[in-house]
């Protein structure tokens, strides 16, 4: 009896026993589960954060490098020792949707090299809890490469009639013909050292140029233009087609590219409008032929595929170049001028902005 006694406090406290052991252990999984959990949420979260100001960079990382291509002529206007650090207020601190930010500094990695541009941005998340930065490097060119360093270049025959005058007073060449260059009436020729008149055609013009008569069209074009006309037309801001009158249209068009199809046919400019000006010139593009009269001014690069009369006061301030013939009569005027066709050059539409491959880091 006293034995059964025994056995059953024994197999009580064995019970007690497994019991707490039970218990305990129930209590250090719940504590277990309860901190594996909520360590989880702050790791989500931690990842969220993060992940929001990574993303956050990246988009600064794009905006960036279309800002470059927007204004370009600022981020690399003062450098110091050959180098340049900018940022702005347009740059800096700037909200998204999520309420993140990100900011973007530019820099050159080698001194005097402005093609060449690092873009760094900073990626914070909404609550300023986590910073990622990215940088990329970039390549920056302009799609109109090849600057004219005379005022016509004619793959045709080149014709000066009237009051009439083609001016360089940069260097001593004024006209490149394929074919023969013609000089009528009281037209001429001026540079800095002297110039060509009516039977009195001088070094200052260079025509039956064979080399030049002999480029087919896309080959001439391909000597100004990284890209093909297909492309070209593609990246005009302006763009424009048939035989309309487009000095209405166009008057007051300043630093942008124009591109007009017309092929086979005339388009025409009148009417005392003006197109650029002397530091925010255009680029304009005619495939087709053109007439520039009655006053009408174009500040900047004049691309003709096909032919070109340019009279009655008509003037073009840059260069000019045209794939057939190219008629000047009463007072039409060419006028070379390098600083327009540079700020052609860095115009917007004009220029990209291309990865380097290899350069971005998250570090």
């Amino acid at each position: 009896m006293m034995c059964n006694t025994i056995m059953k406090r024994q197999r009580g406290a064995a019970t007690l026993l497994l019991t707490t052991i039970l218990l305990m252990t129930a209590t250090l999984i719940v504590i277990f589960a309860a901190n594996y959990s909520s360590m989880q949420q702050k790791i989500a979260s931690n990842q969220y954060r993060s992940q929001q100001s990574y993303e956050a960079a990246e988009a600064g990382l794009e905006f960036g490098m279309v800002y470059l291509q927007q204004y370009k002529a600022t981020v690399i206007a003062n450098p110091n020792n050959g180098f340049i650090n900018y940022s702005d207020s347009n740059t800096t601190n700037i909200t998204l949707s999520n309420n993140s930010k990100f900011s973007v500094v530019y820099t050159n990695p080698i001194a005097n090299n402005f093609n060449l541009i690092r873009v760094r941005s900073t990626g914070v998340n909404d609550d300023a809890t986590s910073t990622k930065v990215v940088t990329q490097d970039v390549q920056t060119g302009s799609m109109f490469f090849q600057l004219p360093t005379i005022p016509t270049t004619i793959r045709g025959s080149m014709v000066l009639a009237g009051n009439s005058v083609v001016t360089n007073l940069e260097n001593t060449n004024t006209i490149l013909s394929g074919s023969a260059t013609f000089l009528f009436d009281n037209s001429a020729t001026l540079t800095a050292s002297g110039g060509s008149s009516p039977g009195n055609i001088r070094s200052d013009i260079q025509q039956n140029n064979t080399a030049l008569k002999n480029l087919t069209t896309d080959a001439l074009f391909a000597n100004y233009f990284a890209n093909s006309t297909t492309t070209m037309k593609n990246y005009a801001v302006n763009s424009y087609s048939g035989s309309q009158s487009y000095g209405s249209i166009l008057a007051n068009k300043n630093g942008t590219s124009i591109w007009i199809d017309n092929p086979g046919n005339v388009s025409t400019f009148q009417g005392n409008g003006i197109v650029g000006t002397s530091s925010s010139p255009v680029m304009l593009i005619v495939n087709g032929n053109l007439r520039l009269t009655d006053n009408v001014v174009i500040n900047g690069f004049v691309y003709v595929i096909g032919n070109l009369l340019l009279d009655s006061n008509g003037v073009v301030n840059g260069g000019l170049v045209a794939t057939g013939t190219v008629k000047l009569d009463d007072t039409g005027t060419v006028v070379f001028n390098s600083s327009i066709l540079n700020a052609v050059k860095q115009l917007p539409s004009m220029t990209f902005v291309g990865k380097v491959a290899g350069s971005w880091k998250d570090f």
